[in-house]
């Protein structure tokens, strides 16, 4: 079992699947795979580079010693001792777990790394069609209601098969950002063209959808990465 321990503290699929090229370049440099713990397991399956992987839980679960870890996406929106923070919003995010190991990635590392599981769900598909990410989050992230609406519509009148993802859920934030959660709902639409696959299927399946769109319109959200 490798000795070598990369714990990964974002809470969001986004921020954790750009975790990966940093997974991959410490593989690398230590030439051999090494364990990932995690709030998104999903994500690290079928990673060549990943040898186990591990909830935060079962980690600390662990009697462990003669380790090397490494930590990344720590202290999201705290201030050092000279009041300077980490601005996520003007970093790529990739960057970030790169930075908090000590390193910064070259450009042509910063492909992200995904291994999707065969598609599950029983759909099928036009040879054309878009996909809508359509949920809430921050402000300066979140679309309003009534313009998804009006896009809807139009692809309806244009015939253009549209396919809906996503998935409601709450994440956990720094208390520098908030005294709860962030709830990131995916609204219901009743008049469109298409198909409706919010909060259903895996990660692996949205994959697949997305795949093989013409295009994805989405706000700065997971299904972007």
């Amino acid at each position: 079992m490798s000795n070598i321990y990369h714990l990964i503290h974002s809470n969001s699929f986004g921020d954790t699947l750009a975790s990966t090229p940093t997974v991959r370049y410490l593989s690398k440099s230590h030439g051999q795979k090494i364990n990932v713990v995690t709030h998104k397991k999903d994500i690290f399956k079928n990673n060549p580079y990943v040898q186990n992987i591990l909830s935060f839980d079962e980690f600390n679960n662990l009697k462990l010693s003669n380790i090397i870890k490494y930590e990344s996406h720590t202290f999201a929106g705290q201030k050092d001792n000279n009041g300077i923070e980490k601005k996520f919003s003007h970093m790529d995010v990739r960057q970030i777990h790169a930075i908090d190991l000590g390193f910064q990635l070259p450009n042509e590392e910063l492909e992200y790394d995904f291994y999707p599981e065969p598609l599950s769900l029983d759909i099928q598909l036009p040879e054309k069609y878009v996909v809508l990410h359509v949920t809430t989050n921050w402000p300066n992230r979140t679309w309003s209601y009534d313009n998804w609406v009006g896009l809807i519509q139009w692809l309806k009148e244009k015939k253009i098969f549209t396919v809906l993802v996503g998935a409601g859920y709450k994440e956990s934030l720094h208390l520098s950002y908030s005294d709860g959660s962030l709830i990131k709902d995916c609204p219901m639409f009743d008049d469109y063209y298409g198909l409706d696959l919010t909060n259903k299927g895996t990660m692996s399946d949205m994959w697949w959808v997305i795949n093989g769109a013409e295009c994805l319109v989405t706000m700065d959200s997971g299904p972007l990465h």
